[in-house]
């Protein structure tokens, strides 16, 4: 992998793996990762998703763009087999993203059923877990295992709750693990509230833009910063952590374009 220059961006000769790249989510910190100088791998469980990104004109603006793998990466022996694969045809991975699942909310608690419990909690805590037990023994000493998740696990979010659920077992999940490895491991939730999002092409000033977010994963990835959890729920609240590391890696000025300005 190339030495990084005072020059260089912050991330050049490093390699990221973002688990749920292809989502809306997901995409913005595969272009940050890009941006910042990184090899980046998004595996995907469809051909469908994978060509989503793949195509999208603003990842395809960042050469040499992001590396797909098509496959099951979110069950325990799907993860460590893309884990395996992955360092096999291209080396040591120093930093994974995880940012999977998607929003549900319905029925109170008392009438959520068992198809949604198991597709909204047991299947995306499971795929958190995959990705942790996988990975961690697998990164290079100084990366990160970083954990996406929503603000309604420190949140009780009514009509949501079986999403509250799983978002509460995953900030206690880093924390368990944050004390387990020590400092033998970086490991970091970024807990987001309402987005700002490319793919939705609108944006709204009490939320949090997305690229933001984005950029405080790349700070934590380029630092030297021990295991943390920082929650996100409002603007400001990226650019205060940023101060708080005394990081040099800045927040981008187009943050919250709407699609049609990011591809001009």
């Amino acid at each position: 992998m190339n030495e990084e220059t005072e020059s260089s961006p912050p991330l050049v000769g490093r390699r990221t793996v973002v688990l749920g790249g292809t989502g809306s989510v997901g995409e913005h910190f595969v272009r940050a990762h890009l941006s910042a100088g990184a090899d980046v791998i998004v595996p995907s469980r469809t051909e469908a998703r994978a060509a989503l990104l793949r195509d999208d004109p603003v990842v395809r603006s960042l050469q040499p763009g992001p590396r797909m793998l098509v496959g099951d990466y979110v069950s325990f022996a799907g993860a460590e087999s893309t884990a395996e694969v992955i360092l096999a045809e291209h080396g040591p991975v120093d930093h994974v993203v995880a940012t999977l699942g998607s929003w549900w909310s319905g029925a109170p608690f008392w009438g959520v059923d068992e198809t949604t419990w198991q597709r909204y909690f047991i299947e995306v805590t499971s795929a958190y877990a995959a990705a942790a037990r996988a990975w961690l023994p697998r990164l290079s000493p100084d990366g990160t295992l970083q954990l996406v998740i929503g603000a309604s696990g420190v949140v009780p979010v009514p009509g949501a709750s079986v999403i509250s659920m799983a978002q509460s077992s995953l900030v206690m999940m880093r924390r368990v693990i944050a004390e387990e490895a020590g400092d033998a491991r970086r490991v970091f939730s970024i807990v987001l509230g309402n987005l700002n999002l490319r793919r939705r092409g609108w944006r709204r000033p009490d939320f949090v833009d997305a690229d933001d977010a984005t950029t405080l994963s790349v700070a934590l990835a380029h630092g030297a910063q021990r295991s943390a959890e920082f929650v996100l729920r409002r603007p400001e609240q990226a650019k205060t952590a940023l101060a708080e590391l005394s990081s040099d890696v800045r927040i981008p000025a187009h943050s919250g374009r709407t699609p049609a300005e990011d591809a001009s």
